[in-house]
């Protein structure tokens, strides 16, 4: 699977280096760990599992932790023995697994194989994106126009997505040199990075605030460019499945805002390959707005291209209050939703609960505040469970920026939700 942060993106970078004799016996027996990791046979039920949850047929929810930001806490970088850029990244996945595996009870699978992923990148809107960086690691960036009129939208270029199949090979036969008589080593193609974020772009071509005003003073061009977005995704849409360049993300795939991929899917045909994937699609940046600007300057735009695909995923952090309806009877393939700390879980409840897979992400405060309140988390998972009866869900622990250094704090959230869950039963 590859999650934010992976060690592997990272790692894609740079060329393979050079392994020293001891770098190259950590990083080996790391990798004949995940392999046994991987060939537990819980590995398999939890597979099983994840299908029936994502065919609405689970017999409890799936419970997933993703640390995101809290990773440097629980694996730091000075425990890393690998020097070479390349080799760290591997080394930091692997690392990663393991801790998974012997700290994190939850529903996470791990693979017997070891991926090398594609190496691909979208190329931009023929514009390049201004942002201050923050001076303080982990702070946040500012944006900062691009387009300084709405009809200076003709600047821009349509997207496309550059795949680097000669580096990518040097990098699996790097992996697979080292690594591929201790677990076996594939090319991870799966569909990634290729989500149409259509208001994230318009943020980063016009900034939020201008954004808000253009809804009320520029309807007309506003509209003009979001059809230019979605007529150039659905371009390269077409290119993509034409060149066939990923393959489905229907297994051990991070989906959605959370989530994992396993699903029988109908295959889509050699000529419409992304009917045979999961598709995604969200608008933080009109959280803030009405359903009916919702639908108009968002979940339009997004129904043709969600339509490529099998099924979709909505919704991020969000708040979707008073928008599910709509997006559900917009979307027929719709399968996960996004409830975020800023949902009401509740109302999501009523209004679509049994009719898709409700992805209920807690608030992270709960394992990242001074204290951590064993009673808050116990509280909060009953009642979300007691909401969520019997209706299919999974419970997401993620956006995790730090748990002060506490890893323990993330087992006992998910051994008190574990517990809850058996108490709803």
């Amino acid at each position: 699977m590859i999650e934010y942060g992976d060690g592997r993106i990272a790692a894609g970078g740079h060329a393979p280096g050079v392994l020293s004799a001891e770098e190259r016996a950590v990083i080996r027996d790391l990798a004949r760990r995940v392999y046994e990791i991987g060939n537990d046979p819980v590995q398999a039920q939890r597979q099983a599992f994840h299908r029936r949850n994502n065919a609405l047929r689970a017999e409890r929810p799936a419970l997933l932790c993703f640390p995101e930001g809290a990773w440097d806490e629980l694996v730091p970088a000075k425990r890393l023995v690998c020097t070479d850029p390349f080799w760290r990244g591997y080394e930091l996945y692997l690392r990663r697994l393991i801790y998974r595996w012997d700290c994190l009870p939850d529903d996470f699978v791990t693979e017997a194989a070891l991926g090398v992923p594609l190496r691909a990148e979208l190329t931009g809107w023929g514009v390049s994106p201004k942002r201050t960086r923050p001076s303080e690691q982990g702070g946040a960036w500012r944006g900062e126009p691009v387009l300084a009129e709405l009809r200076d939208r003709h600047k821009l270029r349509p997207v496309g997505l550059v795949t680097d199949e000669a580096s990518t090979l040097r990098a699996f036969s790097a992996v697979e040199e080292e690594l591929g008589d201790v677990i076996p080593v594939y090319v991870d193609r799966s569909f990634r990075d290729a989500d149409p974020l259509l208001l994230e772009t318009v943020c980063e071509l016009r900034g939020m605030e201008n954004l808000y005003f253009d809804m009320m003073d520029e309807e007309d061009e506003l509209h003009a460019l979001l059809a230019f977005l979605r007529d150039s995704w659905l371009r390269l849409y077409d290119q993509l499945e034409s060149r066939n360049v990923f393959s489905p993300n229907t297994g051990n795939q991070y989906v959605g805002s959370g989530g994992i991929g396993f699903c029988d899917m109908p295959r889509g045909g050699a000529d419409r390959p992304l009917k045979s994937m999961w598709g995604f699609c969200e608008s933080q940046e009109l959280a803030s707005v009405s359903p009916e600007m919702y639908r108009e300057f968002a979940t339009d735009y997004y129904v043709p291209l969600m339509e490529r695909f099998g099924l979709c995923c909505v919704g991020c952090c969000e708040c979707l209050d008073g928008k599910l309806l709509d997006l559900a009877r917009a979307l027929p393939n719709l399968r996960r939703v996004s409830v975020s700390p800023w949902t009401d879980l509740r109302r999501a409840a009523q209004e679509i609960g049994g009719t898709v897979l409700l992805s209920w992400k807690p608030h992270p405060g709960l394992v990242s505040g001074t204290a951590f309140d064993e009673q808050a988390v116990k509280e909060t998972v009953a009642q979300g469970l007691s909401w969520c009866r019997g209706m299919p869900m999974e419970i997401i622990l993620k956006d995790v920026q730090t748990v002060r250094c506490d890893g323990g704090r993330l087992k006992r959230f998910l051994t008190i939700a574990r517990q809850e869950m058996e108490r709803s039963a």
